[in-house]
Order: structure tokens, then C-alpha cells, then sequence
């Protein structure tokens, strides 16, 4: 299934809004005043146009009001941006700079009042709005400086942020123990297996000196899986041990266990052993799928477990 806001972030040519889209990042990265009405503009036409990209049609925006799908926040925001365009008033002009730009009729802000400090600005973010390229304006996720996004999955402003971002990541940091401290392939056995992992919607939390893999139910981490720069273990909490119960809790450590040996042979069938063993990386060549299938299902016999005793 496509990206819903799909349309509003992706230009056929020439990056649509680019021109007003850069001009306003300029501003709002040195601001010669305070950017505060700039930005609070901004942040509500961007909540409107995210709500209004779930709905392609009137139609079906009307439907979901009816049924009540619109989130409070934006009405709020539709209210606000209404109220705050509301303080101004436009004439139309002939503007020779903006005449050669393309632009043959420009408004002009016709107002006394100290809002006319930022005529510009409203009409960069109006003209993105316009151009359906107003959710093209973001914040980096490392430097926090705002950037132009051209398509739809940029996050940062440059490579370099990207790369520090993820560089300072509990998950890049095992990664690179992994790379450092494995033949290489083991290495590729470690990164399959994360990467099937998170498309088997299997949850991470990254620690010093560990991955946790598992699952969330009702706000709670079960880990499953924890893996380090060498090692996987299979510690099942006790929480997840007294809800599956003797029965079920023997059959996740079989089914685990047929694939890779995380329990001695004579505690398999044992309910009380927990313990569990550490094998390395090596242990998955050719049984990666294998492995995530058994984890997958013991993660739902988990939730269904903790769930039927919460």
C-alpha cells in the first residue's frame, strides 16, 4: 500500500514548491525576527494538509468527519490558520521582480499592523499550500535546522547528519561490534537475521551492550531474543514463562530449539530450567528463515499468553 500523503510530498517536475519551499527555509533558519508567528503558521497549515491527505475527496472527508475519524488537533489547526490568515489583506500588483519570475499578478500585504513584518513569509507558505509541497518543509532529525525535503523519505539535511544520526544509535553501535568482532560471515548471518527480524515485525530495543528482540503487549517489552556483538540468547522473561505455563512453555523451547540449540537437551522438556545457552552467529548458516518462522510464532503464542492472563 502507497505512502497516503504520497501526493502531497512527491512533484512530478522539477520538485514542486521549490522556489517559495527554499526561500522560506533561508528565512527560518536566520531569522531576522523572531520566527514565532512563522513557524506556529506553518506548524498548522502542515497539521491541516497531513489531515486533508488522508481523504482524497470531499466525499470521503466528509464521511470520516461524520464518523468522527478527525482528530481534535485538526480542527484546532484548521481553525487557527483561518484566524490567523484572517489578519491580512492583500492587493494584487504588477511586481516586475516577480513579473520575470513567472509570477504575472503578485498581492501585496495592504496593513498597518506589525504582521506585516512577515507578508512574505505567509505568502512562501500560502504558495506552498498551493502547491500541495507544504509538508516539503521539515526539521532535521540531527541538527534541527529546517531543509527542503525533494522527496518524501528525507529526514535529514544532509548525509552527514544521516550519518552522525545514525552513527550515535545503541543499534548502529552493535552493528559495527558485530562487523569488528565476526568472520564476515558471520557478520552476514547477524545482519540477515536483523533484517528479517524487522520485517517480521518483531520489536528492537538497543542497549550498551546488547539488541533486545520481542514484542509489546499492552505497553509492556517481552524480550524474546537478545543478541550481542557474538552471541543470542533466548531469555524468555518470567512474566512470559508463568503466563504460557508448563505446557506451552515446554513447546516454545522444542520449537526453538529444533533450529538452534538454545537449551541443553535434558532441559528442553524441563519447565523449570530457564537457563538458556549462547550460541554464536555461525549457528544460522542456512537456517535464518527457519529461525525467524519459529521466533514469529512463539512471539504470538507470548502475546496471546500474557494478554489471556492480564
Amino acid at each position: 500500500m502507497g505512502n497516503k500523503q504520497s501526493h502531497w510530498l512527491d512533484s512530478k517536475k522539477h520538485f514542486g514548491g521549490q522556489k517559495p519551499g527554499l526561500a522560506l527555509v533561508k528565512w527560518l533558519n536566520d531569522p531576522p525576527t523572531s520566527p514565532k508567528f512563522v513557524e506556529d503558521l506553518l506548524s498548522h497549515a502542515q497539521l491541516v494538509s497531513q489531515g486533508l491527505a488522508e481523504y482524497p475527496s470531499l466525499h470521503q472527508l466528509n464521511v470520516a468527519r461524520k464518523k468522527k475519524k478527525l482528530a481534535p488537533e485538526f480542527w484546532d489547526s484548521y481553525q487557527k490558520v483561518n484566524e490567523m490568515l484572517a489578519t491580512f489583506t492583500y492587493a494584487p500588483q504588477i511586481d516586475l521582480h516577480d513579473f520575470y519570475d513567472g509570477e504575472r499578478v503578485s498581492l501585496t500585504l495592504v496593513t498597518e499592523q506589525p504582521i506585516a513584518l512577515y507578508s512574505v513569509q505567509v505568502r512562501w507558505v500560502l504558495q506552498l499550500i498551493e502547491q500541495r509541497a507544504i509538508l516539503k518543509i521539515r526539521r532535521c532529525e540531527e541538527c534541527e535546522s529546517w531543509f527542503f525535503a525533494q522527496f518524501a523519505h528525507r529526514k535529514f539535511r544532509k548525509t552527514s547528519c544521516q550519518i552522525k544520526h545514525f552513527a550515535g544509535s545503541e543499534k548502529f553501535k552493535e552493528k559495527r561490534r558485530i562487523r569488528a568482532k565476526n568472520p564476515p560471515e558471520f557478520a552476514q548471518l547477524a545482519e540477515t537475521l536483523r533484517s528479517q527480524l524487522r520485517s517480521a515485525g518483531i520489536k528492537a530495543r538497543g542497549f550498551p551492550s546488547c539488541i533486545n528482540y520481542g514484542i509489546e503487549v499492552d505497553g509492556d517489552f517481552i524480550t524474546l531474543l537478545s543478541v550481542s556483538a557474538t552471541n543470542m540468547w533466548f531469555p524468555l522473561p518470567q512474566r512470559a514463562v508463568r503466563a504460557l505455563g508448563d505446557e506451552r512453555f515446554v513447546a516454545c523451547k522444542q520449537k526453538i530449539n529444533n533450529v538452534v540449540a538454545f537449551y541443553r537437551p535434558e532441559d528442553v522438556s524441563e519447565p523449570t530450567k530457564t537457563n538458556t545457552l549462547g550460541p554464536r552467529f555461525g549457528a544460522l548458516d542456512g537456517k535464518v528463515e527457519a529461525f525467524v518462522e519459529a521466533v514469529t510464532e512463539i512471539a504470538e503464542t507470548v502475546r496471546g499468553a500474557v494478554t489471556e492472563a492480564s
